[in-house]
């Protein structure tokens, strides 16, 4: 609006002298208008020059995305976080550069664990993102109806924490609920993103919300998604009503199998324990309800302690078909879902305090993991 009311007058005004044929001191106002371009043009490339930063930043941040080995990551993500804050203190209403100063954020903070000791209360995982939040928040405020700023508040709030407490590793997630909140929005005004949808889906799942998740995920079928495809799995395998998900044994056994290089991709997906009170004669009758050719087979009968249980389903046409030897579950290298089942009769109390709920002093803890090879 300033360019035009300062541009305005000498546009006119050499209009008229060259209506007139008059010499209205024609070079002075040249000499303004040389001078008000120099100043706009300068402007303008300072601008431009500052904007790449943004644009640099969003290149970078994607091909870490897409998992391209960076060389000097960690001095190429610190250059841009300076530059960016740089940018940010004369542009702080620029959208984009909020959103991509909170992903640099995301991807430097909370990776090493926190040590506690014994006695001290566990830090607030919300802290370490306040920064972080502030900028989303903004950016909110400033569109509301940004999806990818809810995006990436669900991620902040999604992120699991490292923190050793009493030498034992826990993986608490930031705030759960507050990760679907922001996911669902991000989904709602972007519902075409899959990313967005199978980031809720994996939330949801991750919160025992296996069916709703299921659902989110359907629109992803087309594609053969496979996010669509292991909830698929997944919901299609049956489980005894009395099953409870057990996040914390599902967590550090998830951690354990992609440590040990068995599971490659999508761990949240592909492993899961659940507590059930039952018996393990029990829970093989309730499978012999749906095949009746099921058997659990004992897999380690010299191993001390609870005796292992186990079965290989191997996918066909039909969806899954349970192995009729003992023989196949050893080997489980085909694709199909590989069941454990470890049956617990009065054991002590500190092994009982790992499950959800007080299940008694007879229960079997089933585990599920699926084989299936994703692209």
């Amino acid at each position: 609006m300033a360019s035009r009311m300062l541009w305005a007058p000498l546009r006119f005004r050499n209009l008229t002298c060259l209506k007139r044929r008059e010499v209205c001191g024609r070079r002075g106002s040249v000499s303004i208008a040389i001078g008000l371009s120099a100043i706009l043009f300068a402007a303008i490339s300072g601008y431009a020059a500052d904007r790449a930063v943004v644009e640099q930043t969003r290149a970078l941040l994607d091909e870490i995305d897409r998992g391209k080995n960076i060389i000097s990551i960690e001095q190429k993500l610190k250059q841009a976080e300076q530059e960016l804050d740089d940018y940010l203190r004369s542009a702080d209403k620029d959208v984009d550069a909020l959103i991509l100063a909170a992903r640099l954020g995301y991807l430097a903070g909370g990776r090493n664990p926190v040590v506690i000791s014994q006695g001290q209360p566990p830090p607030n995982p919300k802290d370490v993102f306040r920064r972080e939040h502030s900028y989303l928040d903004r950016a909110l405020r400033l569109r509301r109806t940004s999806a990818e700023a809810h995006y990436w508040k669900a991620r902040l709030y999604g992120l699991r924490m490292p923190i050793i407490a009493n030498g034992i590793l826990e993986m608490p997630i930031v705030d759960a609920d507050q990760a679907v909140r922001h996911m669902r929005e991000a989904v709602r005004h972007d519902p075409r993103r899959a990313t967005y949808r199978e980031a809720l889906a994996i939330y949801l799942a991750d919160a025992g919300k296996t069916k709703e998740a299921f659902e989110v995920a359907v629109p992803l079928a087309k594609e053969r998604n496979p996010v669509y495809v292991l909830l698929k799995d997944l919901n299609g395998f049956p489980l005894p009503d009395k099953a409870i998900f057990a996040e914390t044994l599902t967590q550090g056994f998830r951690d354990i199998q992609v440590g040990s290089g068995k599971i490659r991709n999508f761990p949240m997906l592909r492993v899961w324990m659940f507590a059930l009170p039952m018996t393990v004669t029990e829970i093989d009758a309730f499978y012999r309800n749906r095949w009746p050719d099921f058997r659990l087979f004992q897999m380690d009968s010299r191993r001390p302690g609870n005796p292992n249980y186990g079965q290989f389903l191997k996918f066909d046409a039909k969806g899954m078909e349970p192995s009729t030897n003992k023989s196949d579950v050893d080997a489980a290298q085909r694709e199909g879902i590989l069941l454990s089942v470890l049956e617990f009769r009065h054991p002590p109390a500190r092994v009982r305090q790992m499950l959800p709920i007080d299940l008694g002093p007879v229960y079997s803890i089933l585990t599920f993991i699926n084989l299936r090879l994703i692209q």
